[in-house]
């Protein structure tokens, strides 16, 4: 019995761990990924200047908030 309350326990705390690491480490990498692609990869009309302007204020905002999340799981 007390075996089985220890593998219980122990396999409990990896789960947790697991999703620890999932949930700090790879899902905001992921975003940012998807996030800085999809920047990246959009594409820009010679007559589209307005839309240019906004997505590039838009883009530094986003910079500006993954270099403040990484600032702030780094310490």
């Amino acid at each position: 019995m007390i075996n089985s309350d220890v593998f219980k326990t122990i396999t409990l705390f990896f789960k947790c761990i697991l999703i620890l690491i999932f949930l700090g480490i790879i899902l905001p990498n992921l975003f940012d990924y998807i996030i800085i692609s999809l920047i990246i990869k959009s594409k820009f009309h010679g007559n589209s200047v307005l839309v240019y302007n906004i997505l590039s204020d838009n883009k530094q905002i986003i910079y500006n908030y993954i270099y403040l999340f990484k600032l702030t799981i780094s310490r």
